[in-house]
This record gives structure tokens, C-alpha cells and sequence, in this order.
């Protein structure tokens, strides 16, 4: 079991450094050289005490030699050897590399950040662009998590991995260091650190472990969350407050295991490297002096690399510990990116495929033999004209394929055999992000953002000028509303339009839908729960609009679609019966039983 984490672990690894360096290149290249730079000057004043404990009258008598250099070097700089001379160049070797660790520390921050607001960038993209069926499937709590909880791990990830490799190379320069001044005392130190990392080798693979299953526990978490609070009106209407408390605790317990051990774990290994590098310091000093009888300068100058390389064996063993918390998250995202990836409905095109419309466009054309979800056919021989222009009702109990027709017709379904057409251009052949710009669509439940009516209007546009505006506002029978209203088109209408009653929000929502001038509109189910008024002046802007505009009304309030230029029935995916009212009616079939029972239940 040991063996499979530890080599999942360096395949992640190694792909999350190919990632790194695919996104940053020379840039990472250029900060670790940087690192190399600060972990040198670290290393030279180090060396530095040398000459520094010879002007003082210390014994360096094992490391002569390397003394000697330093002489040689201050002489060609035309300096001497003095205590004084040495402190200073000491102390500039310090500053200057204090700056290089500030410059450092910075700019691995930036890429930190950077790294994941990448990957958050690309997680909103890939799902924005994804097809309707696959988003359809997605929870809304698991992508919050994805985008939030998941990216920050994985900047962790980066972090971590950075400040291995920073602490990595800090160490090899001091060990390099160490062989010049005793190698025989070096050697122990490194026999010792070998047998520190290797004890704490299990509770390396645990953290790894925890990383695991912290993702999709967190995921489910926020699933769960976001769940419970959007069915909280639910959940107050049948008591069960208690019972959703109990649920989420379970989860918030499991949480709390896990994210206890994923603390305590790295504080557990740097208290025995602690605890183990202090008893080998002892042991060391003892073995140099009495057994490999080192010069007492030589012994000082590696206690203090000792003492300063304690903490980078520190960082790095901690940062492992870190990093076997956070690695996960980089498949995580990986594989949840690659799934909306291989559903995106994203085309790169050189040109538009409508370059300047026509005022006449065509008619809109529906040959779909078979359509629908999952390979599971919805919708079966559907052959629909419509005009350009007037009044379409489509009707028929729930679940007769209504909705799904609508979703064929803004290409949010699979059309398995079949094609849709408007003029001479076919959806299969149109990008689909201009496609929709034909179609204005007003959903049954009307989605407004928390910002102004101004914006919520020209969401779909947003170069609309004022005046354009207005116009649409006025055609959706909004504008008298909107004025009545302190601040006017710049009034903040709250989280999901609350600030607006239901016939406001609907005529909102029709004023952005026709602001990009559409040659259909689209409106499913939008009128059903309005009062009586609402709906008189919602109905007036559809007999007004559908002069120019071919409007297509999916709704159960039947007697609305009574002046309806066709009415078209639908009953298990197939269109059962279609024409004008009147003509339905006298034929007493399908749809006269469809009324009647209507009529029965008003």
C-alpha cells in the first residue's frame, strides 16, 4: 500500500511541475535561479565566520586552506584581514541577501497567486462552455467547491513544492559547504537527517492519504450546504430544522477528523526533527571533538550550519507533509476540467456566419426524427414550421416533450437524427453562441442579477445605448414601472430581482430578451404564477411584438394562446395535433379534451 501512494504521489508531482513549468516557463526557471542566488549568499556568510573566528584568535587549523583563500581574496581586493574589514563584508553579504530572500518571497507569492487564479479561470471557462446536458448533471455546490476550496489547495500544492525545491537546494549549498570545512562531520550530519526522513516516511503516506479524501468530502460538504439553504423554506414548512442540523454535524465531524490529522501531522514531524536534530547535535559535537578531534573553529562554523540548516529541514519536511495535504487537489480539478472540456460546445471560427441579418431572415424549420438527453430519446418525428412573424402556443400535459423542444430549438439537447433550420442556415452548421443570439428566451423562472435594471437589461448586449433601453422597455410594457422607481433604470433590484414583484421581473426579463432584436422569442411557462394585472399587460406586449417578432409561449394558462395564429399540441414527445384554436376545437379531439379538462379544473 506504502509503495502505491508513494509512486501515485511522485506522478502527481511530476505532473503538477510539468503544469507549473507549461504556464511559466523561463519565469520559473528565472525564480529558481533566484533561489540558488539567496541560498548562496546565505552559504558565503557562513563561510565567512572562517576568517572571522582567525581574527578573533580562534584555532581553524583543519580548514587552513580554505582560510588562505579568503586572505587571498580581501588582498586582491586590496583589503586586509582585520576583524573589522571582515565584519562589514560580512554584514553586505547579509543585506544583500536578505534583499535577494525579500525579492524572492515576493515573487513566489505572485505565482502562487497567479497559479491559482489560473486554474480558477479555467475552471468557470471549461464549465461556462460546457454542453447544457453535462452542466445539467453538475451540482452547484460541487463547483463552488472546485472554484474556491480546490484551487486554494492547489495553490498550496504550489507553494509547498516551491519551498521544497527552495529548501532543497538552500541544503545541498550547505552541504557542499559543510564537505569543505569537515566532511567526516558532514557525512554524519547526513546519516542522521537520512534516518529523520526515514522514520517519518508513514506519516508522509497518511498525509498523502487524508489529501485524498479531503477533496470530495469538502465537495459533498458544500453540495449539502448549498442544497439545504436553497430548500430552506422546505425544510422550515415540514419541521425538519433538527434533522438537516444532525446531517450537516455528521459531516462537519468527519471534516474535523480529517483536518485535525492534516494539521497535526506536519507538527508532529517537526516536533521529532526537533527533538532528533537537537540529540544528534549533542552526539555530533561530542564525536568531532573527542573521536575525529576537529579544530574548535571548524566545530563552531558547523554547529552554525546546523543551526541554520535545522529550519530548512524544517521547512522541507513539513513542506512534504503540505504537500501530500494539497497534491490531490491538482487531479482533482484535473479530471473535472478534462470531463467539461470533452463536453464543451466551444468553437474557435475566423469569420461570422451571419455577417450583417437581413430584416428577413426565414422561417424556422424543425425536422428532428430523434432528440433528447443521455441517448435517451425525448422527442420522436417532430416536423414544425414557423412563420416569421405572429403568435405560437405549444401545449400539452407535463411531460409531453414541451420544454425539451424548446431546449432543441437553443441547442441545449442532442438532436441524434434530424437538423433545425432558420432561412437557409441549419444549427449543425452555425456556431452555436450565434445561434442563440437569434433566439430571446424568457424561462419560467425569471433569473435576474443583483445589480441595476439598466444592467439586467442589457445583459445580452453591452454596448446597448439608454435609448435602446427604453425602447425594449417600452415594448415589454417596464418603462412606466421603471420610471415610477427613485433611481429609475439605475435602481438596485436585490438578490434574484427580491426588490421587484413577479410581474415586474417578467417584463424585465422580456425587456433584456428583446434588446438584442430577436427573431424568436422564446417564453416557457413565464406567465403562469402572475396576478391577473401583471399578466394583462405582459399579454399586451406579446400581441404587440408578435407583429414583428415570431413569439413561441409555452403555457398552461391555455385560455391566453385563444388569438394564437397556431396552437400546437404535444403528447409523448410527438406533436399530436396543430392549428388555430377554433380549428382544434371543432375537431373534438386530442386537444378538446385537453381544454375541456382545463376549463373542468379552473
Amino acid at each position: 500500500m506504502g509503495i502505491k501512494i508513494n509512486n501515485k504521489f511522485f506522478n502527481d508531482v511530476k505532473y503538477l511541475s510539468i503544469d507549473i513549468y507549461s504556464n511559466y516557463g523561463f519565469k520559473l526557471v528565472s525564480l529558481l535561479i533566484l533561489s540558488v542566488l539567496v541560498a548562496s549568499t546565505e552559504g558565503l556568510s557562513m563561510l565567512l565566520l572562517l576568517p572571522l573566528l582567525v581574527s578573533m584568535g580562534i584555532d581553524v587549523s583543519t580548514t587552513s586552506k580554505l582560510n588562505e583563500l579568503f586572505i587571498k581574496i580581501f588582498s586582491f581586493f586590496g583589503l586586509n584581514d582585520s576583524i573589522i574589514v571582515i565584519t562589514i563584508t560580512l554584514l553586505v553579504i547579509i543585506i544583500f541577501q536578505l534583499s535577494l530572500a525579500i525579492i524572492f518571497n515576493w515573487k513566489l507569492a505572485k505565482f502562487q497567486r497567479d497559479y491559482g487564479a489560473h486554474w480558477s479561470k479555467k475552471i468557470f471557462s471549461s464549465y461556462f462552455f460546457a454542453h447544457w446536458e453535462m452542466l445539467n448533471k453538475q451540482k452547484l455546490g460541487d463547483f463552488t467547491n472546485l472554484i474556491t476550496h480546490e484551487t486554494f489547495r492547489l495553490s498550496g500544492a504550489f507553494m509547498t513544492l516551491m519551498q521544497i525545491i527552495s529548501a532543497f537546494i538552500t541544503i545541498l549549498i550547505y552541504v557542499l559547504i559543510s564537505f569543505f570545512i569537515s566532511y567526516k562531520i558532514t557525512l554524519c550530519i547526513l546519516l542522521v537527517a537520512l534516518i529523520l526522513f526515514l522514520s517519518v516516511r508513514r506519516v508522509s503516506n497518511k498525509n498523502y492519504q487524508i489529501g485524498n479524501e479531503l477533496g470530495p468530502l469538502t465537495s459533498y460538504f458544500t453540495v449539502k450546504i448549498t442544497e439545504f439553504f436553497t430548500n430552506i423554506k422546505l425544510i422550515k414548512a415540514t419541521a425538519t430544522e433538527k434533522d438537516g442540523i444532525i446531517y450537516i454535524n455528521k459531516i462537519i465531524d468527519k471534516l474535523k477528523e480529517k483536518h485535525t490529522f492534516a494539521t497535526f501531522l506536519p507538527t508532529l514531524v517537526r516536533a521529532f526533527f526537533e527533538f532528533g536534530a537537537f540529540l544528534s547535535l549533542c552526539l555530533i559535537l561530542i564525536f568531532s571533538y573527542e573521536i575525529l578531534k576537529e579544530s574548535t573553529g571548524s566545530i563552531l562554523v558547523i554547529v552554525a550550519l546546523f543551526i541554520r540548516l535545522l529550519p530548512k529541514f524544517n521547512v522541507l519536511q513539513q513542506s512534504i507533509q503540505y504537500l501530500g495535504n494539497y497534491l490531490p487537489a491538482y487531479e482533482f480539478i484535473k479530471n473535472k476540467v478534462s470531463t467539461a472540456q470533452q463536453h464543451s460546445e466551444k468553437e474557435e471560427l475566423h469569420e461570422k456566419i451571419f455577417k450583417s441579418l437581413p430584416k428577413k431572415i426565414g422561417n424556422l424549420n424543425l425536422n428532428i426524427k430523434k432528440a433528447g438527453y443521455d441517448n435517451l430519446n425525448i422527442l420522436n418525428d417532430i416536423n414544425l414550421n414557423f412563420p416569421e412573424t405572429g403568435l405560437i402556443g405549444i401545449v400539452g400535459h407535463s411531460g409531453a416533450g414541451k420544454s425539451t423542444l424548446v431546449n432543441s430549438i437553443l441547442g441545449l439537447t442532442k438532436i441524434y437524427e434530424g437538423n433545425i433550420s432558420l432561412g437557409k442556415k441549419f444549427i449543425s452548421d452555425v456556431p452555436i453562441h450565434e445561434w442563440r443570439g437569434l433566439i430571446g428566451y424568457i424561462p419560467q423562472e425569471v433569473m435576474l442579477f443583483n445589480t441595476t435594471i439598466f444592467e439586467n437589461i442589457t445583459w445580452a448586449k453591452k454596448g446597448a445605448s439608454k435609448n435602446e433601453v427604453i425602447k425594449c422597455a417600452k415594448q415589454a410594457q417596464a418603462h412606466d414601472f421603471i420610471m415610477e422607481k427613485t433611481n429609475g433604470y439605475s435602481t438596485h433590484i436585490g438578490d434574484k430581482g427580491s426588490l421587484l414583484s413577479g410581474g415586474q421581473k417578467q417584463r424585465i426579463a422580456i425587456a433584456r430578451a428583446l434588446i438584442t432584436k430577436p427573431k424568436i422569442l422564446i417564453m416557457d411557462e413565464s406567465t403562469n404564477s402572475l396576478d391577473h394585472n401583471s399578466e394583462m399587460k405582459i399579454n399586451k406586449a406579446i400581441e404587440n411584438l408578435k407583429k414583428t417578432t415570431c413569439i413561441i409561449v409555452i403555457s398552461h394558462k391555455i385560455n391566453n394562446l385563444k388569438n394564437a395564429d397556431k396552437i400546437i399540441f404535444m403528447k409523448n414527445g410527438k406533436v399530436e395535433e396543430q392549428d388555430s384554436w377554433d380549428n382544434l376545437i371543432k375537431l373534438k379531439k386530442s386537444f378538446y379534451n385537453f381544454v375541456k379538462q382545463y376549463e373542468v379544473k379552473s
